[in-house]
């Protein structure tokens, strides 16, 4: 017995000398620490970013595993803050306070890192905080990337304040197949939908405090309806008609396309449940697809292009659309004739897709890609459409050389979110950037993680973002429930 106190004694001391020359070796010595002349390999990479003074703390570490890593985080006023650890993991409160008192300011961070010869200090960089602030939720679907499988997937949502995330709807407890095209009106939970396929399928539609599930497919459609974008007034959605494909080719490496057989384009009346379009815009000679509503609701902006002849899935490079507008009422539903063209094909030599109109009316910020009518290409850039001037041009200090794909703005205005896969070519992550009031975009950054190493380990892409004002107000159980019932029925109108 006092032989295993003595040991343990002895162990005791060991252990507590080892400790002691580690920290001695890892404290920060002003005198000894040799100044590096470039940034240190950051992961995420935050430097000299603009964020929102109300986003979670912009946690990172430091690759190569040094032995301990200290933040300084200085304020204009000389306040300052001292992170130290593996990792710079901010304390939220502290966080929180910091970039309330600094709203329109910049943050100086200086980091030093402890390799085994010594201590490190690299240049300052900077985090300027704007005073706009940026919807505290996000929503998105989490999905193994590519083309495996969709035996578990859901759609989820993010304090993106904090680090809480809840999720909407789980497709295995939920017995659903694929869960897919969440969205929102204007940001507001109380107004949304998402389609589900495959098991218990049907547009499920949450509105003035209730929960259905429609058959949005009605007279001569043979597919329901995808792609949805509410008008601001909340009373139509826009929807496209297209059912996707997918090739696959062979060769140095795999490729795999995605592809619509054909696009129409409708307007859905959720009062009366009814399908609104045109002899323009349902067309199966014409390829109609992605649209959305203008902030001010008066207006219908679409990407179109005449099909190539013959088999689309083989001429595909031959698709190339135009971003275009029409004429909506929304007293009467009445969708109007006059189409204006207002990004040319035939001038770019690209197609465009997915456009996204800022809340203020004044730009469309829309994917550009070679040909086609998906993004899942790594052509795929992000480009900026005046509609005041009529100017438009890429993104480039938002792009990067992999996929740019799915984006949304905040409520706001200013802020923007989207998919980029520019970590590892495969895994869609969302990104933020802000764009100022002549259209140029700030450095984009990833969403924040409590854990710097998330995005390392995740297994699943981030897929769709949209953002929030606030919760969403239905679960797991409001969703199973709505899933037993029966879809509601629609009609369908050809207008003239």
């Amino acid at each position: 017995m006092i032989l295993q106190v003595l040991l343990r004694n002895k162990f005791v001391q060991v252990i507590s000398l080892v400790f002691l020359w580690g920290l001695n070796a890892c404290t920060v010595n002003m005198g000894d620490v040799l100044e590096q002349n470039k940034l240190p390999d950051m992961y995420p990479d935050y430097s000299d970013v603009t964020i929102p003074y109300n986003i979670a703390p912009l946690n990172f570490k430091i690759k190569g595993e040094p032995k301990q890593v200290v933040a300084v985080i200085k304020s204009e006023n000389g306040t300052e803050l001292r992170v130290s650890g593996d990792d710079v993991r901010i304390p939220i409160k502290k966080w929180k306070r910091l970039l309330e008192e600094n709203k329109g300011k910049e943050l100086e961070v200086k980091v030093y890192a402890c390799w085994n010869d010594g201590w490190k200090g690299y240049p300052v960089f900077h985090w300027n905080i704007s005073t706009r602030a940026i919807d505290p939720y996000l929503t998105y679907r989490l999905i193994e990337p590519g083309y495996f499988t969709v035996n578990r997937m859901g759609l989820y949502y993010r304090n993106i304040e904090n680090f809480e995330e809840k999720a909407m709807v789980d497709n295995y407890p939920a017995d659903m197949g694929c869960v897919n095209c969440h969205a929102f009106c204007q940001g507001d939970p109380n107004r949304m939908l998402f389609h589900a396929r495959d098991k218990n399928p049907g547009t499920y539609l949450y509105a003035d405090g209730k929960l259905v599930k429609l058959n949005t497919k009605a007279g001569p459609m043979k597919w329901p309806a995808v792609y949805p974008f509410w008008h601001p007034d909340g009373n139509y959605v826009a929807f496209s008609i297209n059912p996707l494909r997918l090739n696959f080719y062979s060769g140095k490496e795999a490729v795999k396309e995605l592809y619509d057989l054909q696009a129409d384009v409708m307007v859905y009346d959720v009062k009366t449940r009814t399908v609104l379009t045109t002899p323009q815009l349902y067309d199966e000679k014409v390829h109609n697809n992605y649209p959305v509503f203008s902030p001010d609701g008066k207006k219908l902006f679409y990407c179109t292009d005449s099909l190539p002849e013959g088999d689309p899935k083989i001429t595909t490079p031959e698709l190339k659309l135009s971003l275009c507008a029409v004429d909506f009422d929304a007293t009467t539903g009445k969708l109007g004739n006059q189409i204006d063209t207002l990004v040319s094909s035939d001038k770019t030599g690209k197609s465009i897709i997915h456009p996204r109109i800022s809340p203020d009316g004044k730009y469309v910020v829309y994917t550009q890609l070679d040909y086609g009518s998906f993004y899942y290409y790594k052509a795929a850039e992000l480009g900026i459409y005046n509609i005041e001037t009529g100017e438009h041009r890429l993104l480039n200090e938002v792009n990067s050389s992999e996929m740019e794909g799915y984006h949304s703005w905040s409520s706001g205005g200013g802020w923007l979110v989207f998919s980029s896969q520019r970590f590892d070519g495969y895994y869609s992550l969302p990104w933020f950037t802000f764009i100022d009031e002549q259209g140029n975009a700030s450095k984009p950054f990833v969403l924040p993680q409590e854990n710097p190493d998330h995005y390392t380990f995740m297994v699943q892409a981030y897929n769709v973002p949209e953002l929030l004002k606030k919760p969403i107000p239905i679960g797991m159980y409001d969703i199973m429930e709505a899933a037993e019932s029966k879809a509601l029925p629609s009609q369908f109108v050809m207008q003239q």
